[in-house]
This record gives C-alpha cells, sequence and structure tokens, in this order.
C-alpha cells in the first residue's frame, strides 16, 4: 500500500483495533505458520494489491501472537479472492491459520518449477 507513513500508520492501528476485538492475544508459539488469506470483494484486485494488503493484517496478527515472524522461514502465506456472488454485499477477509512442524517453500518451488519447465534452471540456486 502507498501511503504516507504516518496515514499508513494510522491505517494500521486500525487494522489492528478491528482484529483485536475479534481475536484474543495468545502466547507466542515457536512453530512455523501456514495462513490462507481469502478476501472476498465486489471486484478483483492486481496481485501486488492483493498481497500487500494483506501486510497489515500479518503484522497484526504476529502481534497478537499468531505468527511467531512473518519472513519466508517461518511464515508460509497464501492470498487468494473471489467476487460476491450478489451485489451490495460487504467485502470481508477469512484467515486460516495452521502451525506446522516445517515449511515445505522448498518443496513447493521444485514441484512448480518442474511443473513450469524451468527446475533445471533453478537447480543452481536451490539448497
Amino acid at each position: 500500500m502507498r501511503a504516507h507513513s504516518s496515514k499508513y500508520a494510522t491505517y494500521k492501528k486500525g487494522w489492528h483495533q478491528q482484529i483485536s476485538l475479534r481475536l484474543p492475544q495468545r502466547p507466542k508459539i515457536k512453530k512455523p505458520a501456514r495462513a490462507i488469506f481469502l478476501s472476498i470483494r465486489s471486484r478483483y484486485l492486481d496481485t501486488d494489491n492483493l498481497y500487500g494488503g494483506s501486510k497489515p493484517v500479518r503484522d497484526v496478527l504476529r502481534k497478537l501472537g499468531y505468527f511467531w515472524d512473518d519472513n519466508p522461514a517461518w511464515l508460509e502465506y497464501y492470498c487468494f479472492q473471489v467476487k460476491h456472488k450478489e451485489r451490495n454485499q460487504t467485502d470481508r477477509t477469512i484467515i486460516g491459520i495452521e502451525w506446522v512442524d516445517s515449511l515445505s517453500t522448498q518443496d513447493l518451488l521444485s514441484e512448480k518449477a518442474e511443473e513450469f519447465g524451468f527446475l533445471d534452471q533453478m537447480k543452481q540456486f536451490l539448497p
């Protein structure tokens, strides 16, 4: 989201207040997590805005203890969006979180690289 830092801080504070009312604070679990953000909207966003718009929500969930950290070593997240079936419905976001023993990002990356035909080029970068 592009905004002046003071406006962005106000935006994040508003999200924190809204989410805090619905979700309790919890002790942080030092365990990797996988999260899915489903945005139900009246019109589609481009991918950059969809993922960028989810950042303040991830930050709040991290502060409330739902993620240890939101960097890729601790959090694997995916954003999806669907359109409302009917007009004049309120946009909303549904978030699913699961804690896992380890993240399979490397396996997923290798699988998708092979599927799209560029695994050989990527092998030089994979551990």
